[in-house]
């Protein structure tokens, strides 16, 4: 499987940009990983990390149970994207 190469920022449009500096300069500190990936669709990118964003650091739950959504949901995808291999 052949993996997306980061995208260069001084080859970025300027909302690829926009959501580059955004996940950069907030509390994740870079991109990386899916989030990477997401850039070339910008819409895309910028509210899933928005989405992601929330959920990991600014959900009314406390921080035990936020983490514990989060691995399971993400278990969850894991597992139902397995079953179609």
């Amino acid at each position: 499987m052949t993996h997306l190469l980061p995208l260069e920022t001084k080859l970025m449009t300027d909302q690829q940009t926009q959501v580059y500096d955004g996940i950069d300069f907030g509390p994740r500190g870079q991109v990386r990983g899916a989030l990477a990936a997401r850039q070339r669709q910008p819409d895309f990118a910028y509210k899933a990390q928005k989405l992601g964003q929330y959920c990991q650091y600014k959900s009314p739950l406390p921080a035990c149970l936020s983490e514990l959504s989060t691995l399971t949901t993400a278990r969850s995808g894991i597992n139902k994207t397995a079953d179609h291999f």
